[in-house]
């Protein structure tokens, strides 16, 4: 018998209604599926967050308050950048006329004295000595690919035999998606997905990559890791495959077999959603997977916003958003993070960890509380899409509560928006015996709200035996606040 019957038809009709909203709810924001599915803290790697925190930052060129703060946030590695530009000119015999720049040596100093690993930005600029005019106005290069290959490795073996390093990291070129940064390109790009420009800059990241590969032989004994193409969130969130520059990367270093230990991007707050970021990291590590390329994940700057904004870079909201960026970037699997600066630009208001009288800014205060963390993650929840929590049970049983009214997720950190309504919080931790908190008080070590200094924010108690309640927390957007509570004696 042909077709359905009626019952069965209705039955059919409404599984594919059924079925369909499904798709639409999975699909809704940008058409990715599991935007709305929480994220949750307690799924959290300690281990993880806190080679996250401990990743490395940028030296600014000019001074370097709050340098000896990186100990406490066990930070391994600086990335050197700008501090490419060591050839001078190139002599009547063909040899190299190199000068060593001195925010170069001064960076080496840096790592050479607290034994961080140098993360060297190479292939950043044009040496002047190898300049060409460039069609349409100004100029590209090289003009000879053997001189510049050997500048490439002059620089190499300078940072292994001069300063003795036995681990360093090459990143080839900075943003070079950006059009104004591309100077290998004969004909300016016209975008950040530009395929010229793309091209232009694989010939160069080969070329270097392949001087890598050679210095390795040279130095069995040394560990020398290179990889790129440190790019601006339009050339990994683009949706079009062929367009997207990180995965044409990929599929260049595979096809080309070239030496690649690590694929980096660089993340702001205002440049893309959490979502959006989550997701576009996903599809390259799934395209790493499947190119079978032996490379990371490398957040190679990050911050809250890469706009000149001290309110929200310094500000408590900064604090916020580095444990939203933990958070998110967590369960993305990614271990490999490094924020953008350690100290402040004198003529830019930057992400950076201290300002120019060496106070730490909110981002390095949350990065502090996130490197102490130490025992159990516990399941925390608030019950407001808004507002995150984070619990660690220490070893002595007390139990160390983040919470923070941001949302990555769903939007860009554009700015502070002030007008949004203040936040009653109440906290429910589980995974643990509520017998032995109940009716304690949590203590609040420190609060960070629109002022930049601690304030009252209502007593905090424990009001259930289980799971365990907390109430009395009020936050506006942007505050982070850091609790404990220690459990009754028995």
């Amino acid at each position: 018998m042909n077709g359905l019957t009626p019952r069965r038809e209705t039955i059919w009709k409404c599984s594919f209604v059924i079925v369909l909203l499904s798709m639409l709810v999975l699909f809704k924001n940008n058409g990715h599926a599991g935007d709305d599915i929480p994220i949750k803290t307690s799924q959290l790697d300690l281990v993880n967050l806190h080679r996250i925190v401990g990743g490395g930052t940028t030296p600014e060129a000019v001074a370097y308050p709050g340098v000896w703060g990186l100990k406490t946030i066990a930070t391994r590695r600086l990335r050197l950048i700008n501090v490419d530009g060591n050839l001078n000119r190139i002599l009547p015999d063909g040899s190299l006329d190199i000068r060593w720049s001195k925010h170069l040596r001064d960076g080496l100093q840096l790592c050479k004295d607290n034994g961080w690993i140098p993360r060297i930005i190479i292939g950043q600029t044009l040496p002047s000595a190898l300049e060409m005019e460039r069609v349409g106005g100004g100029k590209y290069g090289p003009s000879s690919w053997v001189i510049y290959d050997n500048y490439v490795a002059t620089l190499l073996k300078y940072v292994i035999d001069e300063w003795g390093f036995m681990e360093s990291e090459w990143e080839v070129g900075n943003e070079m998606n950006t059009p104004s940064e591309n100077w290998v390109a004969k004909k300016k790009p016209e975008g950040p997905l530009d395929m010229e420009g793309f091209s232009a800059y694989m010939k160069l990241y080969a070329h270097i990559a392949k001087s890598v590969e050679k210095v390795r032989g040279e130095y069995p004994h040394v560990t020398i890791k290179v990889g790129g193409p440190a790019i601006s969130p339009p050339g990994y969130l683009e949706e079009d495959e062929t367009r997207n520059w990180v995965l044409r990367f990929v599929d260049k270093v595979a096809v080309e077999r070239l030496p690649c230990d690590f694929v980096s991007v660089h993340i702001y707050g205002n440049g893309s959603t959490g979502a959006e970021t989550f997701h576009a990291l996903n599809r390259l590590r799934q395209h790493i997977a499947l190119r079978q390329v032996s490379a990371q994940i490398s957040v190679s700057e990050w911050g809250v916003s890469w706009r000149s904004d001290r309110e929200v870079n310094f500000g408590p909201i900064s604090g916020a958003f580095v444990f939203e960026f933990v958070r998110i970037i967590g369960h993305a699997k990614i271990s490999d993070a490094i924020f953008l600066a350690l100290s402040e630009f004198r003529d830019q208001k930057w992400p950076v960890l201290y300002d120019l009288n060496g106070a730490p800014t909110h981002a390095m205060k949350a990065m502090q509380l996130l490197s102490s963390l130490n025992g159990l993650v516990l399941q925390c929840e608030t019950g407001l899409v808004q507002v995150s929590c984070l619990a660690v049970q220490s070893p002595s049983s007390s139990i160390n509560v983040l919470v923070w009214y941001i949302d990555w997720w769903h939007d860009k950190i554009e700015t502070v928006p002030w007008n949004r309504p203040v936040k009653n919080v109440s906290i429910s931790v589980s995974g643990i015996r509520g017998s032995d908190y109940v009716r304690s008080v949590a203590r609040i070590i420190s609060h960070s709200s629109n002022e930049n200094y601690p304030r009252a924010i209502g007593e905090v108690v424990a009001t259930e035996a289980w799971p365990v309640r907390f109430g009395g927390l009020s936050l506006g957007y942007g505050d982070y606040v850091h609790l404990t509570v220690t459990g009754i004696e028995r």
